[in-house]
């Protein structure tokens, strides 16, 4: 382990010498580590984990690391120098557990490749079967679309495309991710609506959509989710009703963001849900406070109803004054 160890100068090709005996090589937290990363490294048939994150290393990710056949864990973020493509080759990292490019300059598109990174079927008793569950490329200049072939990944527990450059639609097989807890594609520039079969997905508690172009109303089958505990829809173009939502909001739900889409309606006199953070502000709701409002909202510490009361002030919601 030299993790902040305050080590400098290139990483050693020699380092590739180390076939046997190398299990977990940690140069992590060493910004006075520069160069690329050696080709050689690919050779290192026992390492299970490669931490390489918050250096100075620059250049492209090798594509002779698709050859870490016992390889659990990548871990490449933080390294504005890495750019280039993701290799298809690490497509070939049948025991990954977690990939994690975040905060790097790689760009082109997401391989299609990737969706082989699903479970491994190994021989009885050698142990449990490998597969990738968390998945990290946020903070990229990864462009086009979300390949379909993601929802292979069926073990996949963490997916996060926030703040890239990918366009398209949310794919409707991501309702495949039957074990996905935490789904963040924020701040791209989706289009289209919300699959309603995401709300199928029942291990689902964290939900981030926001700052795209995603339109339409916000799926029944979301709101009423029965795992769900943040969801998070900020600056969109959707035009659900405050009725259907507070009607279809399950208890475990603490944690409601729409701010500046198209909510309209009023808020319901009677409603009693346990959110604890309720973002409605910019949005297109009339009508004024009901009476006892605090009552009906008893874990309420965050309301925000800001910029709502002149419907005609905001372009698009003159439709909704009368629905």
């Amino acid at each position: 382990f030299l993790s902040r160890t305050g080590i400098t100068g290139e990483i050693p090709s020699e380092l590739g010498n180390l076939t046997e005996e190398l299990y977990e090589l940690d140069l992590s937290n060493n910004l006075g580590l520069k160069g690329t990363i050696p080709t050689e490294l690919g050779t290192l048939n026992s390492l299970k984990k490669l931490f390489l994150s918050r250096t100075g290393i620059t250049g492209n990710i090798p594509s002779e690391l698709g050859s870490l056949s016992k390889l659990g864990y990548l871990g490449l973020y933080n390294n504005p120098g890495l750019i280039g493509h993701i290799p298809t080759e690490l497509a070939n990292l049948n025991m990954l557990d977690a990939f994690d490019l975040h905060g790097t300059n790689i760009n082109g598109t997401i391989p299609t490749e990737l969706g082989r990174l699903r479970r491994t079927r190994l021989p009885l008793g050698l142990g449990k079967a490998a597969s990738l569950s968390s998945f990290d490329l946020s903070n990229t200049l990864l462009t086009g679309t979300i390949p379909t072939e993601l929802a292979d990944l069926t073990l996949l527990k963490n997916l996060n495309l926030d703040h890239t450059v990918i366009h398209g639609t949310i794919p409707e097989e991501f309702a495949a991710l039957s074990l996905l807890e935490v789904l963040n594609l924020s701040n791209a520039n989706l289009t289209g609506g919300i699959p309603s079969s995401l709300g199928n997905i029942t291990t689902l508690k964290f939900l981030y959509l926001d700052n795209n172009n995603l339109s339409g109303s916000i799926p029944i089958n979301v709101l009423n989710s029965r795992s769900l505990e943040i969801l998070s829809l900020k600056n969109n173009q959707l035009n659900t009703t405050l009725e259907d939502i507070f009607s279809n909001m399950k208890p475990q739900m603490i944690k409601l963001y729409l701010s500046n889409n198209f909510i309209h309606g009023t808020i319901p006199i009677e409603t009693s849900i346990n959110i604890k953070n309720l973002f409605l502000d910019r949005n297109c709701i009339t009508g004024s406070m009901p009476v006892g409002i605090d009552s009906n909202l008893p874990r309420i510490e965050e309301l925000n109803l800001a910029q709502n009361k002149d419907t005609n002030g905001k372009e698009g919601c003159k439709k909704y004054r009368y629905i």
